[in-house]
């Protein structure tokens, strides 16, 4: 309980940080854009009446592309309404936590730390391969938690500068903390998987060791994070907010950042690059699961199906700059340079142990409050 209320609190200081500070950007934000599952007998709904689900997704460019594709087709397809609630990954396991005892959603995104959590809270089924053909097609390293949950889209988690107002492109991490960029460094918050990343490149700049062993020196990583603190410009909860400040040019660099959020912007005219530093880049694997006890089962094990084939993952991969999560795309070489989706490449992105991470998330979202409050 004492975590939980300090978590709470100490999120809303640092929310009403990030609101104040990016308050005058928005108007700049205009850029942007256990066990098997078995499936009781479909109910038919009276004459002209129809059946609804509930599905979360991500807020930001990819929610509004999925929504206005996949979404829109399968409604038609199936005839049913599909309701959306978007939220990052904490906010949804908060919604599956609230009506554990009465689901209400039938699908849900959220990055693979939240499928750790998930299944062990019991909030997800184990998907359903005899329901969902195209997890055969999957990578296997993107079919998480044996199977309770599939990745959707990889990103590559990394540093994003501005080109106006850095000349030569950071070769590391450390560029966050050069006194040259004082008060011109916006990171996510702690609240985000990717604010999580942020403490893991902290221990590894503080140690000198690779994210796979820095990872778990968090005296270290806050060591580290208490210096950057006079570089912040500020700490972001929303993406659009975030590229507007650097689109007025209050910002040198931001991160980490994923590759799905801010290609986009990019592509519309943003004067930015998105860069691997040395030290390295973290995989954002954003997932979908099948809600335990949630309504109409099968129809959303089609929508899961649906994510999982060519055409959406092809979709996703050259509107987005995400890897697909199948094997066998051609990708245009525009589209291959942006992402890691060859066998080899992905090697190069690093995830994090959740396991340890989501036992330890209390203790560095009270750490971090502490520093950025």
């Amino acid at each position: 309980m004492r975590h939980a209320s300090s978590h709470h609190h100490g999120q809303q200081r640092v929310e009403k940080m990030t609101r104040r500070r990016f308050f005058k950007t928005t108007v700049a934000a205009s850029i942007a854009v256990a066990g098997s599952l078995s499936f009781p007998q479909v109910i038919t709904p009276a004459k002209g009446a129809e059946k609804s689900i509930k599905i979360g997704i991500w807020a930001g460019p990819d929610g509004q592309l999925i929504k206005s594709t996949v979404v829109k087709r399968f409604e038609e397809k199936h005839r049913v309404k599909i309701y959306i609630d978007e939220g990052w990954t904490t906010q949804q396991l908060a919604r599956l936590r609230a009506s554990k005892n009465n689901p209400t959603h039938t699908v849900m995104f959220m990055d693979d730390i939240g499928v750790n959590l998930a299944r062990k809270e019991g909030l997800v089924e184990h998907l359903p391969e005899d329901k969902i053909p195209n997890l055969a097609h999957v990578f296997p390293r993107y079919l998480v938690e044996e199977g309770y949950g599939v990745g959707i889209q990889v990103s590559t988690v990394a540093l994003t500068y501005s080109t106006v107002e850095v000349k030569e492109a950071p070769v590391s991490w450390e560029a966050f903390w050069d006194p040259r960029y004082k008060g011109r460094i916006s990171v996510p918050s702690i609240t985000g998987t990717h604010g999580l990343n942020l403490v893991v490149i902290a221990a590894a700049l503080e140690t000198g060791k690779p994210f796979q062993e820095a990872q778990y020196e968090t005296e270290a990583a806050f060591k580290k994070l208490a210096r950057l603190k006079p570089n912040l410009h500020s700490i972001w909860s929303k993406t659009a907010l975030a590229v507007a400040a650097m689109q007025q040019g209050e910002l040198a660099m931001m991160g980490p950042m994923y590759s799905k959020f801010i290609w986009p912007y990019i592509d519309r005219g943003l004067q930015a690059r998105h860069i691997i530093p040395r030290e390295g880049a973290f995989a954002g694997l954003n997932c979908q699961t099948l809600v335990k006890g949630g309504p109409y089962p099968e129809l959303g094990a089609a929508f899961i199906n649906d994510m999982l084939s060519a055409e959406t993952q092809q979709m996703l991969a050259q509107k987005l700059s995400v890897a697909p999560v199948i094997r066998g795309l051609e990708l245009p070489s525009r589209i291959l340079e942006r992402v890691a989706y060859e066998e080899e490449k992905q090697k190069q992105l690093f995830t994090s142990d959740w396991e340890f991470i989501n036992t330890i998330r209390p203790e560095w979202t009270e750490r971090w409050n502490k520093i950025f409050a």
